[in-house]
């Protein structure tokens, strides 16, 4: 303490306050890892599984892929090689979790936007399901709006929920290391060395990004119960300042409860 000729005596020590161990900082930590890990994004209509996503089609992939391709507009199909889906798992009918997400793409898997004929798109997806007996981590696997011959799961038949034109020009998001020569898919990688300029990395979103933007839009719609996000959005915000804090939204969420408790009264 200082003593008495000191200009400090007198005053009183300033308290300060202790971070808290490190133990407790680790386990907060933790814990909040675990809930962001275990929010749910989705919801499976029935079981699937990604533990063949190198022989065969998988309609999580698929699923997944439909996801990404809502987030860019335009886009008429979205593509990614089976080993670009690491997770080899099984899910239930149910939820689908955040952690489900990360685990079954580990990596950035950066989506490339490009124009690709019809019938390049139909071989080269029809090459790499050529071996279905032996592993094959180039196995192109499509978006859910694409359609496949039920008696030959090689034959493209619809893209975008049309048939097929092999001549046609459609807008496609790939993985862009596939466009520069990764499992060497054919004739993709022929053609695009001759007529398509790849897109930087830089410029190419992660899958992981684009199907979050798609779950994030399907939860808000849900929560406001309107397909039209400009206007959900300006009745959310009351004070008209073009921005949205947590009071408004809590207030929205306290309206949409009051509504559904009178509903079910007057029922």
């Amino acid at each position: 303490p200082p003593c008495r000729c000191s200009p400090l005596w007198g005053l009183r020590r300033r308290r300060v306050a202790r971070a808290p161990p490190s133990s407790t900082r680790r386990r907060t930590c933790w814990t909040r890892r675990l809930r962001v890990m275990s929010a749910e994004i989705a919801m499976l209509p029935r079981a699937m599984t990604t533990e063949r996503t190198r022989y065969e089609p998988s309609e999580l992939a698929s699923m997944l892929l439909l996801m990404a391709k809502k987030a860019l507009r335009g886009v008429e199909i979205a593509l990614v090689q089976g080993g670009a889906i690491r997770g080899k798992g099984k899910y239930e009918a149910g939820p689908f979790r955040y952690g489900d997400l990360l685990k079954e793409l580990a990596f950035d898997t950066e989506m490339a936007i490009i124009s690709l004929p019809g019938g390049i798109i139909a071989e080269s997806i029809k090459n790499t399901r050529s071996t279905p007996d032996q592993e094959a981590p180039n196995f192109l696997h499509a978006d859910a709006e694409c359609t496949f011959d039920s008696a030959d799961v090689k034959k493209l038949t619809h893209i975008d929920g049309k048939a097929l034109e092999p001549k046609r020009m459609y807008k496609v998001a790939i993985y862009q290391f596939l466009l520069g020569g990764m499992n060497e898919i054919e004739p993709l990688l022929s053609y695009v060395k001759k007529n398509v300029q790849v897109p930087e990395l830089e410029r190419c979103l992660p899958a992981k990004n684009l199907i979050m933007e798609t779950c994030m839009k399907a939860e808000w719609r849900r929560i406001v119960g309107d397909d039209d996000l400009e206007t959900a959005f300006k009745d959310l915000d009351q004070d008209g300042s073009g921005s949205l804090c947590m009071s408004e939204i809590h207030a929205k969420l306290l309206r949409l409860e009051e509504e559904r408790d009178s509903s079910k009264d007057v029922s």
